[in-house]
């Protein structure tokens, strides 16, 4: 636990900003373990998205070794929990509409927008 252990703290402590708001809703990390060759990540899935969850094991533990400059996690177990009601995080009504998300444009707009916020 040395070698990451804050690294591991912040998987938790950060899950959202690491796999995103989407999937941030659909599961949770709920433990992490360690044994001599190994760490496992234990998440608590909703069940209604846990075969999604099982084919993304792979590009979470991507999100997380991204996040963290490293590769802190071993294995992925899966545990189906309901998930709790979550608010839904709006966007400000003040933010520009943008219609070419994609675009040079657009990314520089939103950027000005939040420079000025």
């Amino acid at each position: 636990m040395q070698k990451y252990g804050k690294d591991l703290a912040v998987i938790i402590s950060q899950w959202r900003d690491i796999v995103g708001y989407d999937m941030a809703q659909k599961c949770v990390p709920h433990a992490i373990r360690r044994n001599r060759n190994y760490t496992i990540l234990e998440l608590a899935v909703d069940p209604a998205f846990s075969t999604d969850i099982y084919y993304a094991q792979d590009q979470l533990m991507h999100h997380i070794a991204i996040y963290l400059a490293c590769q802190p996690i071993d294995k992925i177990h899966i545990t189906k929990h309901p998930m709790p009601a979550q608010k839904k995080i709006e966007l400000p009504t003040k933010m520009p509409n943008i219609l070419a998300e994609n675009t040079l444009d657009a990314a520089l707009q939103r950027l000005k927008y939040h420079l000025e916020r």
